[in-house]
């Protein structure tokens, strides 16, 4: 009976330790702003947005606090980067953050003072000129 009993234990926890990484990935996807670059600026042919999204995981052992990240997307492809804050943005803070575009890049400046600039060279090389 207790063969059994240790049996069964190690095939639940060998189940457990299996399924959690892929659990842990399971969730919502918010999209919290967006920026839609000006007709004044063309990286690609087509309209390029600037995003933060939200991504909440329903189990999640390893963080305690959303992860964000930042997408400039042309609606098919797009260049991704993981994206922290200082402390969790309010939908006020993240109104009162500005997006240049310039024939150069794009750059996203927080209220705070940071600021994140992505080359046009890494768009087009991530995105595509098509």
């Amino acid at each position: 009976m207790s063969r059994i009993l240790i049996t069964l234990l190690l095939i639940a926890l060998v189940a457990t330790i299996a399924i959690t990484p892929f659990l842990a990935r399971l969730g919502s996807t918010k999209r919290l702003v967006e920026w839609t670059q000006p007709a004044g600026i063309s990286y690609v042919k087509r309209p390029v947005t600037l995003a933060i999204l939200e991504d909440v995981a329903w189990v999640d052992v390893f963080k305690l606090y959303p992860q964000y990240t930042l997408v400039i997307s042309d609606g098919s492809y797009r260049y991704v980067r993981e994206f922290g804050f200082n402390e969790t943005p309010s939908q006020g803070y993240l109104k009162k953050c500005h997006v240049e575009w310039t024939p150069e890049g794009v750059q996203l400046a927080e209220p705070n003072g940071e600021r994140l600039f992505v080359p046009t060279k890494i768009i087009v090389q991530r995105i595509g000129n098509n």
